[in-house]
């Protein structure tokens, strides 16, 4: 069985494949692959799919950890990490003392998050949605807290 790798690691195994075959062209072709795919998973634009996987002779494994109960610091670290940087906006947008918000009473000029980036947080329960508003469970605020301090931002 051979060792676990990050997605780093699946860029620099693509970069390196297609230098050996002289050209993205090249290999993506040999690859059976579209060249303008490959661009966009080069690009971060794209996932890895499952295809491109196989050329690079990767299989993908998901797999869970169970985070402690009393949701210690590593596992607020291990979940910012987890975070896009549009997912940490919406946390951030969000009301720090648990109160409810719309995406309709943005102040004019502000940033407001997408639909998709609350239902993002709200798959991951640090989200809920009551009618049209939305606010953090309690797991979110104790995220969106440690957010806020690592950010310097105001709780």
């Amino acid at each position: 069985m051979g060792s676990d790798l990050r997605e780093a690691d699946l860029y620099a195994r693509l970069n390196a494949a297609i230098a050996a075959a002289g050209s993205q062209e090249i290999w993506s072709r040999a690859a059976g692959l579209p060249p303008t795919y490959v661009s966009e998973v080069r690009g971060g634009k794209k996932p890895f799919s499952d295809r491109l996987l196989a050329a690079l002779r990767v299989r993908r494994v998901v797999s869970f950890v169970e985070l402690s109960p009393a949701g210690d610091a590593g596992d607020a670290e291990r979940l910012l990490k987890a975070l896009s940087p549009k997912d940490r906006r919406t946390l951030l947008w969000l009301p720090a003392d648990g109160g409810q918000r719309s995406r309709l009473d943005a102040v004019a000029g502000e940033w407001r998050p997408l639909l998709e980036n609350l239902k993002r947080l709200q798959a991951m329960r640090l989200a809920v949605k009551t009618a049209e508003r939305w606010s953090a469970t309690e797991d979110g605020l104790s995220l969106r807290a440690a957010l806020a301090e690592k950010e310097g931002t105001d709780a």
